[in-house]
């Protein structure tokens, strides 16, 4: 089984995927977050002016298309993800949209100290639908997953889509 959590900067991407990870051991589900893999893999050059990193989403999607050749049961977490190829988004069984209400991502933003010019671009997302319009636009069925501070009740909300 493969697929794709993804949705706004603090939306509980990485959190939901080690959840499912760690609830359902016998799956062996590998996570693959976008940051780190491109990092491990030298697709992500870091912005010394902005302390960011910038990551070539055909290089990614190119990188973890020749990861599906290799593993079975790999969860692709992160922001990135409704940014890659059409090509490797449909071979996802499932695409999962993480949302959540602009108070929360505010809160969870600031703490984890992110500057108030980076909070504000990613409320911008937010307010904009701008991961429903790149998956849209790309012509990708997705789930929508209005996300709650419990876990156990997300987790539940994953579930019933890939029912393990």
């Amino acid at each position: 089984m493969y697929f794709v959590i993804t949705g706004s900067v603090a939306s509980g991407k990485t959190t939901l995927a080690q959840e499912v990870k760690k609830k359902f051991p016998f799956q062996k589900f590998l996570v693959v977050n976008d940051k780190d893999f491109s990092k491990e893999n030298n697709i992500a050059i870091l912005n010394e002016e902005t302390k960011d990193y910038e990551i070539d989403t055909s290089l990614l999607s190119k990188k973890c298309l020749d990861l599906l050749k290799k593993k079975k049961n790999i969860i692709f977490e992160g922001h990135l993800f409704c940014e890659v190829s059409k090509l490797f988004l449909k071979k996802m069984d499932f695409v999962f949209l993480l949302l959540s209400s602009e108070k929360s991502l505010r809160d969870r933003m600031a703490e984890r100290n992110y500057p108030v010019l980076k909070i504000e671009e990613n409320i911008l997302c937010h307010k904009t639908n701008y991961f429903q319009e790149k998956l849209n636009s790309k012509k990708i069925d997705y789930v929508p997953i209005e996300v709650s501070k419990d876990l156990k009740l997300n987790l539940k909300k994953i579930n019933k889509y890939l029912k393990l």
